[in-house]
């Protein structure tokens, strides 16, 4: 059982760790995809600002008249360093040459001038600038102005070609994926999502399989209730036997308190011996009910109630074995909503199990524990017996096991089917030190 529930808890991880992988990935790319669009469109308006001030440039050529408006077009337009005839010596050969430092020359053949034209002044005023690492504006292969240091880990890149009749650059720019900028709580809501979600669905899963192995093992007694009445017969007789023992031994008693005229004890000893014969009563009309298949009614339960009416019920074995019992019971005791029959019919096979694993052993002892576990109520019933063989452990809830050899093998079996009648689960293990220990959960209700 250990290894099925390591390999499905290692299935659950690897099934959470598969769905969350694939929805941050999912997540991620389509963050990062949007931060490329944002980056490419600040790219674009960069380019649209340089090619609007290169065709400032263009139109403002025709209007150069030796240095006349040229102290308004600078304030104008910062860019434009200086205006300068063309050199008579060294014409230049086409309307740009590079003057170094981010400047060069735009050339007017017609008119005799050029400007000198800093880049780094148009390019560094662009706003859009601060969301690349490397911006650079190229000239026939050369450089003619880089914003920013090449980045070994940049991943994205753009280029794009400033359509100008004059100045025909090549703009270029590159930045990191911005990490820091995606929604990282947003990823870690999603693995959260995905865990609440599959541990969900797993109890969801196992809740339905444990109604519908109740569902199956009722309709299994259902359809071989007529060929197995010998055996139910038979584990009747084993539970009436022990209330009708109990009546015979208390009728006895009090007639010998009659015949020793010890009157003021009489009441109390018919009082017991009335309290089994009810018990015998609710034994057989549960037994009706359930070959009758009459719905059970469930109520507000009180355990402490039930479990000490058990302990009074099967009063005789414990005194006769000298049973100690011990109950740790929460105060306040948390509300049940149960069927107070099919509880103490639970706690009495539970607790007659554990009376009869310890005939002859020396201080024997029964422990009962209620807590409560989330949304449901745990009840540990343990012993200080030999406890469970491993085959015990796995056939322990299997109808007609049983390792007495005067047993029928249904308590057990019975245990379990109201158990989970009752939306509960009942397990059975053995305590490191050594004892049986059958731990139930109920699920807590609303009264």
């Amino acid at each position: 059982m250990d290894t099925i529930a390591l390999r499905e808890k290692f299935h659950l991880l690897l099934i959470w760790l598969l769905l969350s992988a694939l929805s941050a990935g999912v997540l991620i790319r389509a963050q990062l995809n949007e931060q490329f669009s944002l980056k490419t469109a600040e790219f674009e308006q960069i380019a649209a600002s340089l090619m609007k001030s290169l065709a400032q440039h263009d139109a403002l050529m025709p209007l150069l008249n030796n240095g006349d408006g040229f102290v308004l077009m600078q304030k104008k337009f910062p860019q434009i360093v200086r205006l300068a005839p063309l050199p008579v010596t060294t014409p230049p050969a086409g309307q740009v040459t590079l003057a170094g430092h981010g400047q060069y020359w735009l050339n007017n053949s017609f008119r005799h001038v050029r400007l000198l034209i800093d880049a780094r002044l148009l390019i560094n005023s662009l706003p859009q600038l601060a969301g690349f690492q490397q911006v650079q504006l190229m000239w026939e292969g050369q450089t003619l102005y880089q914003s920013g240091t090449p980045a070994e880990n940049a991943r994205w890149h753009w280029s794009r070609e400033l359509n100008s009749p004059s100045q025909p650059f090549i703009l270029t720019a590159s930045s990191t994926r911005p990490w820091h900028l995606l929604s990282w709580d947003l990823v870690a809501a999603l693995t959260l999502m995905w865990a609440v979600a599959i541990l969900t669905v797993r109890k969801v899963i196992q809740q339905n399989h444990r109604r519908k192995v109740a569902d199956l093992r009722v309709h299994f007694f259902e359809l071989t209730r007529m060929d197995t009445m010998n055996e139910v017969t038979a584990g009747m007789a084993h539970e009436l036997n022990q209330p009708l023992s109990a009546v015979m031994s208390y009728n006895q008693s009090a007639l010998r308190l009659l015949e020793m005229q010890q009157y003021e004890r009489i009441p109390a000893v018919l009082e017991a011996s009335v309290l089994q014969v009810r018990r015998i009563s609710s034994l057989l009309q549960a037994w009706r009910d359930n070959l009758q298949n009459h719905p059970a009614e469930r109520k507000p339960v009180d355990i402490r109630q039930i479990w000490r009416r058990v302990e009074m019920l099967l009063d005789r074995e414990l005194r006769e074995s000298e049973v100690k019992v011990v109950c740790h019971f929460p105060s306040p005791l948390p509300a049940l909503v149960a069927v107070p029959l099919w509880l103490e019919q639970i706690f009495h096979n539970l607790l007659s199990n554990a009376i009869q694993a310890q005939q002859g052993r020396a201080k024997p002892w029964v422990s009962v524990a209620v807590s409560r576990a989330g949304d449901e109520l745990k009840i540990e019933v343990s012993d200080g017996g030999p406890g469970l063989s491993e085959q015990a452990l796995s056939h322990v809830f299997i109808p007609f096991f049983t390792t007495r050899a005067e047993g029928v093998g249904l308590g057990m079996t019975l245990a379990e089917t109201l158990t989970l009648k009752m939306n509960g689960r009942i397990e059975a293990a053995n305590h490191p030190e050594g004892g049986a220990c059958f731990t139930l959960w109920l699920p807590m209700e609303a009264v």
